[in-house]
């Protein structure tokens, strides 16, 4: 089994290349995406739940459904699509030695803040 994430040798920067195993071709990611969302049973459970609460009584349940998937579906991809966006901005901050320093710090403090706790008792 390959890792998912393989990392560079170290005169390469920290860049880390992400292996999904679907490719990196755009059909490639919308078929993982598209099994993952029939694979995941929130969405089943979300469905059963939710959606007969949302079409009004005498409607026709086929249209209604269509209806709400065609609502459902360019929100669900504009909210994947800014969260993308806004999550390739920071990427590159946890590398750098000053933020990797500082995140040390604070989990040094968290892990001793715990251990004080622990040795007083409470």
């Amino acid at each position: 089994m390959e890792p998912l994430i393989e990392r560079e040798p170290a005169d390469g920067g920290a860049e880390t290349k992400a292996r999904t195993g679907a490719g990196d071709t755009l059909l490639g990611g919308w078929r993982q995406g598209i099994v993952a969302n029939l694979l995941n049973p929130r969405m089943g459970a979300f469905c059963v739940a939710v959606v007969p609460h949302l079409i009004t009584a005498g409607a026709s349940h086929p249209g209604a459904g269509v209806l709400l998937a065609d609502v459902h579906i360019p929100l669900a991809v504009t909210w994947a699509c800014a969260l993308i966006a806004f999550a390739r901005a920071p990427r590159d901050r946890p590398h750098r030695s000053s933020a990797r320093r500082y995140l040390d710090r604070i989990t040094g403090m968290v892990i001793g803040a715990f251990g004080i706790r622990l040795a007083l008792g409470q």
